[in-house]
């Protein structure tokens, strides 16, 4: 942990044996920007893109990343595109949302994310909560009957 000179060369070597592997060009996105090159990091997101165009979770990636670079244009253009592929994509309503917000551009349509995104945020931390009960009672016979989904 935090040995980043030690995981660079762990996601280099895999990155050399497989150089089209969408784990390794994930790590090494996380790695690049967590050393501050951004520069790099965005260009392997644009690999990432380019791999899964659908992605929506990538879109945003290159898209905050974007904004990180000072592209603010690049940024919003990438990041709606993650939300016109799923509209439910929270991140990506938020960052758009506060964008536009801090901006002070297009304050209705900003109202209108952050309702959204708060709403989405809602559904997400439900699933999450859904999803924790269900780990912590499988296995346990009490639980084995018991309903853990919300609003039980």
């Amino acid at each position: 942990r935090g040995d980043m000179k030690t995981a660079a060369g762990y996601v280099d070597a895999a990155l050399s044996e497989r150089p089209d592997s969408i784990e390794v060009l994930e790590m090494m996105v996380t790695l690049e920007r967590s050393q501050k090159r951004l520069p790099e990091a965005v260009a392997l997101a644009q690999r990432l893109v380019a791999a899964q165009p659908g992605n929506d979770r990538y879109l945003f990636v290159l898209g905050a990343l974007q904004g990180e670079t000072g592209d603010r244009a690049a940024a919003l253009a990438t990041v709606r595109r993650a939300i016109e592929i799923n509209p439910d994509n929270a991140p990506a309503l938020n960052f758009v949302g506060y964008s536009l917000a801090e901006s002070g551009e297009n304050l209705d349509e900003a109202e209108k994310l952050g309702d959204s995104e708060l709403v989405h945020f809602l559904a997400v931390a439900q699933m999450l909560i859904e999803e924790k009960a269900s780990t912590l009672s499988s296995g346990v016979p009490a639980f084995e009957t018991v309903d853990t989904s919300w609003p039980n």
